[in-house]
């Protein structure tokens, strides 16, 4: 199977790394991806991020319709993919989806699948000091490992907790 990354610039992810940090509650952000693959790899890049700030919960976050469905046709009408990156200020080490997130994913992920036309789903959780990734490239049904986020030179790999199968059963 092909590598998988994640390129940002410097720039959108140092926004995006001070607003996920920016608060003790969990806060939100969606990116808009391009894809680029070859046989050894796939390359999704960030080109455009939507700040979600109007969470209040401390432990969730709870996105209205017009928020999902402004982000959907966004990234439908630049023709690109999307990704969601959440925080959790909490985990202070392995980071890792809850029981909540992949519930979630489970309805989410295959609707937006149904809404941009089968293309690939990217998401992301990040605490203190890592992250973790799940990617959906042709199967709302079946993830895959991130196995990066490329920044410049900086390469940050994911925890893939999600996967290892002691948090919880796919």
């Amino acid at each position: 199977m092909s590598k998988i990354y994640l390129k940002f610039n410097k720039k959108m992810f140092g926004e995006t790394i001070k607003f996920l940090n920016g608060s003790s509650i969990e806060r939100t952000a969606f990116l808009l991806v391009d894809q680029k693959q070859s046989e050894k790899e796939i390359i999704f890049t960030v080109r455009e991020i939507y700040f979600v700030k109007n969470n209040k919960r401390k432990y969730s976050v709870e996105l209205e319709d017009k928020i999902i469905s402004d982000v959907i046709k966004f990234a439908w009408d630049k023709n690109l993919s999307l990704a969601e990156i959440h925080s959790h200020p909490f985990s202070k080490k392995n980071a890792t989806f809850s029981y909540f997130d992949i519930s979630e994913f489970e309805k989410f992920v295959p609707y937006v699948f149904w809404r941009l036309k089968n293309r690939p789903y990217i998401a992301l959780v990040f605490g203190k000091k890592d992250f973790d990734a799940q990617v959906w490239l042709d199967n709302p049904k079946v993830a895959v490992k991130l196995d990066a986020i490329i920044v410049g030179k900086n390469i940050f790999n994911s925890t893939n907790i999600c996967f290892d199968g002691e948090n919880y059963d796919r």
